[in-house]
């Protein structure tokens, strides 16, 4: 090994496809197999000279098992879409270094991560859309509106298409009347005085995102 090279002084396994390694220059990483290429997993031996390129992969090896851990642990608390895990993956101090290639190596670790929890169904944005619905709508608040419910998931970081399709789900002819009656009532009692006539009504539930078909049944109902 040549003056100022960085070797690999000693390698635990501590559990399947995760090493311990011990370096020259007085690192110890934790380096899992899924996030180093194989050519470098297969190769890893005590005494090892290491490239700086090998270093900076076993790095990021490093910055995901991190990234990976902790994300684990949120996942496991409750549900989580992928901005909102994204978000708060970027607030941990996954990567110690702060500077640009620090920054950039962590932001590369998240997404890492992301990937393979969404391959492996841990991490699923249609399955957050659906539980964070039915939690809205069971709630049974006069406030609710198909408006606020697509605010309210955007502001989460979910994508159109997927809103749209679990709304579609969620929103049946049935719950969808039962949540436009809440509002009527609420709408009626909060503008008392203020003498709002049907149309008004009808005007202020299009604004809210009420379908067409819900909003003629209930006018029907009306009479």
């Amino acid at each position: 090994m040549k003056s100022g090279e960085i070797s690999i002084q000693q390698i635990k396994n501590i559990g399947i496809g995760l090493n311990r390694l011990h370096l020259s220059d007085g690192r110890a990483l934790l380096c899992p197999d899924d996030y180093l290429p194989q050519s470098l997993s297969e190769t890893l031996t005590e005494g090892r000279s290491l490239s700086a390129h090998e270093i900076d992969e076993l790095a990021f090896s490093s910055a995901c098992y991190k990234a990976e851990k902790a994300a684990t642990l949120l996942v496991q608390r409750a549900e989580q879409s992928v901005a909102g895990l994204r978000r708060k993956l970027g607030k941990k101090n996954i990567v110690s270094n702060k500077s640009a290639s620090g920054s950039k190596m962590q932001a590369a670790a998240i997404e890492a991560v992301i990937e393979r929890l969404l391959a492996k169904g841990l991490l699923s944005d249609e399955r957050f859309t659906r539980l964070w619905l039915e939690g809205k709508i069971r709630g049974g608040s006069n406030t609710l509106c198909p408006a606020k419910l697509k605010i309210g998931l955007k502001q989460r970081g979910i994508g159109y298409d997927t809103i749209t399709g679990e709304m579609e789900k969620a929103l049946s002819p049935e719950i969808e009347m039962a949540m436009l009656q809440r509002r009527v009532a609420k709408l009626r009692g909060k503008k008392a005085g203020q003498n709002l006539e049907h149309e008004g009504l009808r005007r202020l539930l299009r604004q809210e995102g009420f379908s067409k078909e819900a909003i003629g049944l209930w006018a029907e109902e009306e009479g």
